[in-house]
């Protein structure tokens, strides 16, 4: 009988083993999909960049911003508090945003009205005005890189931009 009982004890500690065992395993799952599922469904930030009249078509408005977390992904990028946006409305009635920085060397651009470029303080770069690099200087291990455009979206008369890349084009 002494037997009998040490080996019931056995078997319920196993039990209770494979039960802690089970409820480890299922927290652990709920824990990877409750983060996995946050991971993926972080909103961008919105910046206001002023009401739709404000912009116009054809012309670039720059509009200064507390520093996006996209300008800080540019290569030397001066360390500054501020980016600057352009933004210029679009036939179709969208907009379009362009970090002022360039892409390559972390210089500022500046619209120049005149010429209808956006020029690199520091270098020759120059940029259309949709963003497409003008130089088109390429090496055997470097293309062309453009000006990075960020997605707007309007809300009650107010455009807002997303702090996140909308596309880069690296030819």
């Amino acid at each position: 009988m002494n037997e009998y009982a040490r080996d019931l004890r056995e078997a319920r500690q196993r039990q209770i083993m494979y039960g802690i065992f089970a409820v480890g395993m299922v927290a652990s799952l709920v824990i990877c999909v409750g983060l996995l599922y946050a991971m993926t469904r972080q909103t961008p930030k919105l910046v206001r960049l002023g009401p739709v009249t404000k912009f116009v078509a054809g012309q670039p408005v720059d509009v200064a911003v507390k520093e996006l977390e996209t300008s800080k992904l540019i290569p030397n990028r001066s360390v500054l508090s501020e980016d600057v946006i352009y933004v210029a409305k679009q036939a179709d009635g969208s907009y379009q945003a362009l970090l002022g920085v360039d892409p390559v060397n972390g210089c500022f651009l500046s619209w120049h009205t005149d010429q209808q470029q956006y020029r690199a303080g520091c270098t020759d770069a120059t940029y259309d005005i949709n963003g497409l690099n003008q130089n088109r200087l390429a090496t055997s291990t470097s293309k062309p890189v453009d000006m990075v455009a960020l997605p707007t979206q309007v809300q009650a008369n107010q455009l807002f931009l997303e702090d996140r890349i909308q596309h880069r084009n690296i030819r």
